[in-house]
Formats: C-alpha cells, structure tokens, sequence
C-alpha cells in the first residue's frame, strides 16, 4: 500500500470515527424532552411508581447534560437503596424531596437501585449465613513462589 492510499484510508477511519462519537455525545447530551418523558414512563409501567416518580420529578436534573452536577442515572443505580432512600430523606435531596411521601421514596430507592431496601435487615458481610467460621490473617505474599504475569 503506497503512503498516500494508507494516509487516505487512516483520514477516512478517523472521519468515520469522528463522526461516530459525535452522534453519539449528542444522543447523550440532550436532555428528554416531555413527550419522550412520558413515553419513557408509560413503557415502564410494569416497573411500579418508582419508574414513574423517579421520570417525573427526577429526571429534569438527574440524565440533563446542562445539570452536571447531578449524578446520571447510570451513577444511581450503582448506589445501594438505602443511600438512595437517605439522600431522599436526611441527605442532599431532602428539600427537593420534601413533598414526596415516604412511600413513594422507597419506590424511587427500590427502582432505582434494582432492589429492595433491607430495612430491618443487616446486610453486613459478618451477617451472612456463608461466612467463613475462620477469618485467618493474610499470610506474606511474598513468602511463595507465586505467578506474576
């Protein structure tokens, strides 16, 4: 391949690649709009009051690009229910939150998070049923002979 079919062909992947992420940061970057808010929601009907609560009052910030601040969705549903239900309630949402009941702050945690809050549940490593009965210390890794590839 001579230098300028190969330069010629390098310009081309990166235009095409170029033009890729550009339409991909825009998808991204636009905020919903009402009406795919709503659409948004009514497909997520079988979710429960979550998927909506959370579509409704959530979203205006929370997945807007002009809102950097706010954590993407994405970044949420990384957090356990209980931070999420703690934001919501005592944390840095509480006032915005305010006329939100109870209730319905669960359901946002639960949505969110994929799963349920445990409430009363300790959810501690020591508390599970399958914790090793011995916890012996970590013995000097260096001692062995041992891959390091």
């Amino acid at each position: 391949m001579t230098g300028s079919v190969r330069t010629l062909l390098l310009l081309w992947i990166w235009i095409l690649w170029a033009a890729v992420n550009v339409a991909a940061q825009e998808k991204i970057a636009r905020p919903l709009t009402a009406d795919q808010a709503q659409e948004l929601n009514a497909s997520r009907g079988s979710e429960g009051n979550g998927a909506r609560i959370f579509v409704d009052r959530c979203t205006s910030c929370h997945g807007n690009a002009a809102m950097p601040e706010a954590q993407t969705p994405a970044d949420l549903k990384r957090l356990p229910p209980e931070q999420i239900y703690n934001s919501l309630t005592t944390g840095s949402m509480a006032n915005i939150a305010s006329d939100i009941t109870d209730v319905d702050k669960r359901a946002i945690a639960t949505w969110v998070a994929g799963r349920r809050l445990t409430e009363s549940v300790n959810a501690s490593a020591s508390a599970m049923p399958n914790v090793c009965a011995e916890n012996p210390p970590i013995a000097d890794l260096n001692s062995a002979p041992s891959w390091n590839g």
